[in-house]
């Protein structure tokens, strides 16, 4: 996934992306890895769902 952000990121680097579709209610927590960093965004790798119970330990990322 590739977002537009003015943020400063490292390649390498864990994050938590926190995003919710549309056409639901449901809020969904992922973590990712950056994978690629340029002038304009961040591509992410996804590594797998939070779970509810685990504590974040990397980065919010919100989109919206």
């Amino acid at each position: 996934m590739f977002i537009e952000t003015s943020q400063t990121f490292s390649v390498g680097q864990k994050i938590t992306i926190k995003f919710q579709v549309p056409t639901s209610k449901k809020v969904f927590q992922i973590i990712g890895e950056i994978v690629r960093y340029q002038k304009n965004g961040i591509g992410i790798k996804f590594k797998r769902r939070l779970l509810k119970t685990e504590q974040r330990e990397s980065p919010l990322v919100v989109i919206k």
